[in-house]
């Protein structure tokens, strides 16, 4: 049977909405579906039927409907995330607002599905996050990994790097943050990653070398990052380079 267009007409899509018909008939004839198995075709099925469901009395239904159809295609090769869906409706709820409100936001979920989880805490569409918060977060990406490989070490920074501007996107979109604010935590979020970098890089140098002396007369050496640009000035946004300069005294 096929289940996607049973999900259809369940979930009360007008039959006049040819576009997302014709969507869902790309869904189900796509690669991506004949490769899921049982399990994860049920899956999407459920959650097409809620968002349909979700979606019968939007006027932005068209819209939302094509921008989260992406997000299904991303998680169905890890279906877990479907029935992290299935099972927390408000959750759903949440990422249906998401991408109405931003294509934005909609294609960095599709592209990062992980950030999925964040759905789960209703606080992230309550409370923009301060900077401790985020000091917090990154506290929790990095456990672990200190001792691990460089590669490890750096995923787990990207990682955090990715759901901290996706805090902060949200918080943005939603009205909770104002734009300096955005700034602000922007710029909030490349310290934190800076600081434990260099903190990281400078463990395995000392650990490797010893630590870093010059003179004469013998002293430790000094090393700093120093920010230029919208870093210095507290006016990064999200798509903004960090000017950096690395100083040194080791002479």
């Amino acid at each position: 049977r096929d289940t996607i267009l049973i999900g259809l007409i369940r979930g009360g899509v007008r039959h006049r909405d040819e576009r997302a018909l014709d969507l869902l008939k790309d869904l189900r004839h796509g690669g991506l579906y004949q490769r899921m198995d049982e399990v994860g075709r049920q899956r999407l099925a459920a959650v097409m039927v809620r968002t349909l469901h979700a979606l019968a009395e939007d006027p932005a239904a068209p819209k939302c409907f094509e921008r989260v159809l992406p997000v299904y295609r991303a998680v169905g090769r890890r279906s877990a995330y479907l029935a992290l869906l299935n099972e927390n409706p408000p959750a759903l709820d949440r990422l249906l607002k998401l991408v109405t409100d931003s294509a934005w936001l909609a294609r960095q979920i599709a592209e990062q599905p992980m950030l999925l989880d964040e759905l789960l805490d209703a606080r992230v569409f309550e409370t923009p996050p301060s900077r401790e918060e985020l000091a917090t977060l990154l506290e929790r990406a990095t456990q672990g990994v200190d001792g691990g490989g460089g590669e490890e070490m750096l995923e787990a920074i990207r990682g955090f790097q990715r759901t901290a501007i996706f805090r902060i996107a949200v918080a943005d979109r939603l009205g909770s943050l104002p734009l300096m604010k955005v700034s602000d935590r922007l710029t909030d979020t490349a310290e934190l990653v800076l600081d434990y970098s260099l903190r990281a890089a400078w463990r395995e140098l000392v650990a490797k070398h010893g630590k870093p002396r010059c003179g004469p007369p013998p002293r430790d050496a000094g090393f700093a990052v120093i920010g230029y640009g919208k870093l210095a000035g507290l006016e990064l946004g999200y798509g903004s380079d960090l000017d950096l300069v690395f100083l040194h005294d080791s002479t």
